[in-house]
């Protein structure tokens, strides 16, 4: 009796340690896989952020070795806008929980949420395109909102903006929250979205796990879509909150625009 109370003993045991193995490599994502998800900017693609004299922020181009590392990689400080936390500890029901950590998990393991394919990518470019003629142009765009939009012309100077929307939280007199932007150039595609975010209201939750880059100072999560022909980038720069895809550009590129929009919003 005693024998067979071992051996079952000893299967049990390893039935334990496979299932945390598999845990491990396939289960919850973990702190530490998103503390080691720093991006490396590409050969020849290196900026920092540089303060001038008069108190304003610009891109100076540096060397490929000065890049974020997990020694000078900025902290994760929570804002008055903003609250980074694990999926696990939120207040999300598990149903959905499950469904966060899952593409989560696509994210580190496949480079995006849906694992390459796209899903809202420049499929209504064209609703966009008359939705801002219905609303009487860009101007007319612009007074729906409660807030001033970040200037992007000359960040997005070798394109033409083609398509726009308003959406987001309604403030009675004021306007909404969110602006949408399609930019077309002759060879790329930008879709930009801004919210202003709020002190009276909650703050949006960043997950840790799916910081796998940096705007900046800004964490933030890139995603590889279609083989690379597209790119989406989250962050938040200050009280805006920004979600943009690319199309026909390269990962440098797309990081340098989200850049520049970030130093856009640090000189208000």
């Amino acid at each position: 009796m005693k024998k067979f109370i071992k051996i079952i003993l000893g299967i049990f045991l390893v039935i334990v340690i496979l299932f945390l193995i598999m845990w491990g490599f396939h289960g919850f994502p973990t702190k530490e896989m998103s503390d080691n998800s720093i991006y490396e900017p590409p050969q020849n693609s290196s900026s920092v952020i540089e303060i001038n004299k008069d108190g304003k922020t610009t891109l100076k181009s540096i060397d490929n070795k000065t890049v974020l590392s997990q020694k000078n990689k900025p902290l994760l400080v929570d804002s008055e806008y903003i609250k980074y936390i694990d999926i696990a500890s939120s207040d999300l029901p598990d149903e959905i929980k499950k469904e966060l950590l899952e593409k989560s998990n696509n994210l580190r393991l496949h480079g995006s949420f849906s694992k390459g394919q796209i899903t809202h990518e420049f499929k209504n470019t064209n609703y966009y395109k008359d939705r801002l003629d219905e609303i009487g142009g860009y101007e007319s765009l612009e007074k729906k909102l409660n807030f001033e939009p970040t200037k992007i012309d000359e960040i997005f100077s070798d394109s033409k903006l083609i398509g726009g929307d308003y959406s987001g939280s309604y403030t009675e007199g004021k306007g909404y929250n969110s602006i949408f932007r399609a930019y077309e150039s002759a060879n790329s595609s930008i879709e930009l979205n801004e919210i202003a975010l709020s002190k009276s209201s909650n703050k949006v939750d960043f997950f840790k796990e799916n910081i796998n880059t940096y705007i900046n100072n800004s964490p933030a999560t890139i995603e590889k879509v279609d083989n690379g022909n597209i790119y989406n980038i989250s962050w938040i720069s200050g009280n805006r909150l920004f979600s943009m895809s690319t199309k026909n550009l390269s990962e440098a590129s797309a990081i340098q625009k989200a850049q520049h929009i970030d130093v856009s919003v640090q000189n208000k």
